[in-house]
């Protein structure tokens, strides 16, 4: 069952930004049929913003998806920004698996 939800909205007072925000199940099984929409985003606006909220599970394939998109940031002309709500648990598995940078991004 499919419980992710993706918003990409153009940001209404910058041409330059959009907004990309994700909640619930945030797994690649859910994330490859938005994939590229996503892309499409990234590749049009220089100003991207990520925000994760209300999450419900979290797997290592999203947070590799993570780092590709903040690689985004480094490589090219565009700036990626994140906004990063994880419940307590979550952020816990995170640090122990060392993933702890993305809770600073």
């Amino acid at each position: 069952m499919r419980n992710l939800l993706v918003s990409i909205l153009p940001d209404t007072e910058n041409n330059d930004w959009v907004n990309i925000n994700f909640s619930g199940e945030l797994t690649i099984q859910n994330l490859e049929n938005e994939y590229v929409e996503i892309y499409k985003a990234v590749n049009k606006y220089n100003f991207v913003r990520i925000t994760l909220s209300q999450i419900i599970e979290l797997d290592l394939a999203f947070i590799q998806f993570m780092y590709v998109m903040k690689k985004t940031d480094k490589t090219t002309d565009k700036t990626v920004q994140f906004s990063i709500e994880l419940p307590t648990s979550m952020q816990n598995l995170v640090r122990n698996s060392g993933f702890e940078e993305i809770l600073s991004w």
